[in-house]
């Protein structure tokens, strides 16, 4: 079964130890190559947002970016 669990930029940028535009440049950098990487925005007041990611989805972000750093040596 797919782990719908979702996560937002800045929770990921805590984990990872990077910063929210860092991952937002990485999904940018991404979807210029073709690669999808879906995304749920929500709306938190008229001129606040939170975009959430499904952790695999994250995870697969990460991987790409990351490559050393996603295989449990430090990730988290």
């Amino acid at each position: 079964m797919t782990d719908l669990t979702l996560v937002t930029y800045q929770e990921l940028a805590v984990a990872w130890k990077l910063s929210p535009r860092t991952i937002q440049r990485w999904v940018q950098e991404d979807e210029r190559r073709g690669i999808r990487v879906p995304r749920i925005r929500r709306r938190l007041d008229r001129h606040r947002r939170v975009v959430f990611l499904r952790v695999s989805v994250a995870d697969a972000l990460l991987r790409r970016h990351w490559p050393g750093l996603s295989d449990g040596n430090g990730a988290a």
